[in-house]
């Protein structure tokens, strides 16, 4: 691991020993304090060189002087590497612990260890993001009216694609149990982050995934409540409830409850959020279909009728044609039966 030039700063974190450190490189930063002793004898000659203040055994290097180690740790985020200082975030999760880490521009991240029985130090880090969430957006009447047809598209989008890649692309997949509107943080630019991992959990092949029953009321898939087993089709029930609350600009409860047989009744102008003008432009409305239909799919009480996330997020990538019928004729049994 070529950790070089990357002007890092702080002190090392203690490591795991069953990693090969002979490999690793942390010359040319900013790095100060006592080099762990798992890397002291692992390491290539010249993997400290060039850093301010560091110290340890190793020969031609300063002894340290006896003092309090700030414990750390190794966060990769996107194009750079920073070490945090970390403190407990204030929950405990389903499955393991959650932290807090400040960055030293004043960002937040998330950190939670998941536990995973061939790593010895695994850690799940998520940026959390500071300029609010998609509940409160649609709860603002400014928010809600910034957040047009095109970027609440975008955001169910982002949502989908996060959800896939956790089930479907992961080693060992990971079902958050959480999704909520509350937990979908928007940047500057209102793009969506998945948030709160709290009560994430690694899904294995051979284990009955049994847990407690975790979630926010309104968006925890129905047979959770009596078959308390953890599947992806849960994170699936979840996404519908939030696609669908981000196209209505509110909770769905009303249209969950509903019977199939009321479909061909409800309009979906009806439906949509009427703070918005309704998106009645061709170019709009050939994105809004799809997101509702795929959101109409994933709500079904049988978890085996609904999609996966994988096909979901493709679904929702496809290009989409103009639709047949007009805007105002447009009713959710059209939507269910692909027939618009």
């Amino acid at each position: 691991m070529n950790l070089s030039h990357n002007k890092l700063s702080g002190t090392i974190p203690s490591l795991p020993y069953s990693y090969n450190w002979t490999l690793i490189d942390l010359s040319y930063n900013d790095l100060e304090g006592h080099i762990p002793f798992e890397l002291q004898n692992a390491s290539q000659p010249g993997a400290f060189d060039h850093n301010k203040g560091l110290c340890g055994e190793i020969r031609g290097w300063p002894h340290c002087k006896k003092g309090h180690r700030i414990k750390m740790i190794i966060v990769i985020s996107l194009s750079t590497i920073l070490f945090l200082s970390f403190a407990v975030f204030g929950c405990a999760g389903g499955s393991s612990r959650v932290y807090k880490a400040q960055l030293p521009d004043g960002n937040v991240v998330a950190l939670k260890k998941l536990h995973h029985l061939e790593i010895e130090e695994p850690a799940y880090i998520k940026s959390f993001k500071t300029e609010g969430n998609l509940c409160d957006m649609l709860r603002n009447e400014v928010g809600a009216v910034e957040l047009d047809w095109i970027k609440r598209v975008n955001v169910v989008k982002s949502i989908a694609h996060a959800l896939s890649y956790m089930h479907h692309d992961c080693n060992t997949p990971i079902i958050h149990r959480d999704i909520s509107s509350n937990n979908i943080l928007l940047d500057s630019e209102l793009k969506a982050f998945v948030s709160d991992f709290g009560t994430a959990k690694l899904i294995y092949p051979n284990s009955s995934n049994q847990t407690l029953l975790a979630g926010t009321y309104g968006y925890i898939a129905p047979e959770l409540a009596y078959t308390l087993v953890v599947t992806e089709k849960c994170d699936v029930y979840s996404f519908g409830v939030v696609a669908l609350e981000t196209m209505m600009g509110k909770h769905p409860k009303e249209l969950i409850t509903l019977p199939p047989s009321s479909a061909q009744s409800i309009m979906l102008g009806d439906i949509l959020d009427t703070r918005l003008s309704p998106p009645a432009d061709l170019r709009v409305l050939k994105d809004v279909i799809p997101v509702v239909r795929m959101a109409l799919k994933c709500i079904d009480s049988n978890p085996q009728s609904r999609p996966t996330m994988q096909h979901v997020s493709g679904a929702l990538l496809a290009h989409s044609p103009f639709p047949k019928v007009p805007f105002h004729e447009i009713s959710l049994w059209h939507l269910m039966n692909q027939d618009v």
